[in-house]
């Protein structure tokens, strides 16, 4: 290390002292800039910065609320699933029940190289999303995995990328809400590429079928990605302090806690046929009461359609008073459950529900 680097360096950590942690280094971390909205699958190249690692058949996949097609918000061929902020995601698939060995990967060059000795913060956060009746997504995979490298990796076809991870998610990860998997560790190399996928074959990890009826994939998507330098004493949330070993490397996002829809405390239908026939006219739970309710009902691109705190109102399959057009719709419910202690506590669920015209 010549002299200049080492008063740039010198300068660098009196800052990180200072405020505790030093800037982002991924640029684009959260998919907003873009050359265009994606119209279908496999539109990776639209996002700006971002790649896959030089296959010439992985192809991830590229989301935008405004998108059109397989590429728009929250209605995925995959999974139903908003952001977890701003407007875009990436979903990428790291497992294939009919060809072995099948991986897709995302990389990113980062803004600087890390720097030899120094320790960093590296955090994203992941979600399975909530598969439709029409998905062949729904297994869940281990060994989620941050490859951090000097040089760009070189994927050949759909194989496995032979890396060593600096951090790996060793159980089955899978959850339809965000979750936020982050470590931390020493830079042992002017590392200056972020590679996220499965760096180990299929015998080498676990897998479940999960939630759908006949699932053969693992699909994953994936937004708000972080590499900070941060100071060696510096006590981080879910991160063991002096160590770097991750306490809980699948911290949820603070938020309402998302239950599932077969551990609904209702039933909900996943279809209605609003033809005033007097038969399944009208979409909503079988509920008496409930406190703090709230039922929202959104089109594919994330609009609000319907809204109502009457739990014995539905909706008619109307959206500013014209007839809805048929198709799938998602479906979110807010209520106040009572907690261990008596205390109210807030949950959110959510689905789909088709419009049968």
């Amino acid at each position: 290390m010549n002299e200049l680097q080492k008063i740039l360096l010198t300068l660098w950590t009196a800052c990180t002292c200072l405020f505790g942690f030093s800037q982002n280094i991924v640029p684009n971390y959260g998919f907003e800039s873009a050359s265009g909205v994606p119209g279908g699958l496999g539109q990776w190249s639209l996002c700006q910065e971002w790649n896959n690692v030089g296959s010439l058949t992985a192809d991830p996949d590229y989301y935008h609320v405004s998108g059109s097609g397989s590429g728009d918000l929250p209605v995925t061929p995959a999974a139903i699933i908003n952001p977890r902020s701003g407007n875009a995601i990436m979903g990428f698939m790291v497992f294939n029940k009919f060809q072995a060995d099948f991986r897709e990967y995302l990389s990113i060059q980062l803004t600087e190289a890390l720097v030899p000795g120094q320790k960093y913060l590296v955090s994203f956060f992941v979600s399975n999303g909530e598969v439709t009746a029409t998905s062949n997504a729904g297994i869940g995979v281990s060994e989620m995995g941050v490859h951090l490298s000097v040089n760009s990796p070189v994927q050949t076809g759909n194989g496995v990328l032979a890396e060593t991870p600096q951090h790996a998610v060793s159980g089955i990860l899978y959850d339809r809400n965000w979750r936020k998997v982050q470590f931390t560790f020493l830079a042992d190399a002017p590392h200056s590429f972020l590679t996220v996928g499965v760096f180990k074959p299929d015998s080498d990890i676990q897998f479940a079928e999960v939630e759908g009826d006949h699932p053969n994939i693992g699909y994953y998507f994936v937004d708000d990605f972080i590499v900070r330098m941060v100071q060696d004493n510096m006590e981080i949330p879910g991160v063991e302090p002096g160590t770097g070993d991750v306490v809980d490397d699948t911290e949820r996002n603070n938020g309402p806690t998302v239950r599932p829809t077969g551990d609904l405390p209702f039933y909900i239908p996943n279809s209605f046929t609003p033809n005033n026939d007097g038969v399944n006219d009208v979409f909503g739970p079988i509920i008496n009461h409930m406190d703090g309710y709230e039922l929202s009902i959104f089109d594919r691109w994330g609009s609000l359609v319907f809204q109502t705190t009457n739990c014995k109102q539905g909706w008619d399959g109307k959206s500013k008073g014209n007839e809805a057009e048929s198709g799938l719709y998602v479906w979110q419910i807010n209520y106040h459950e009572r907690g261990l202690n008596d205390d109210k506590q807030v949950r959110s669920c959510r689905g789909s529900v088709n419009l049968l015209r």
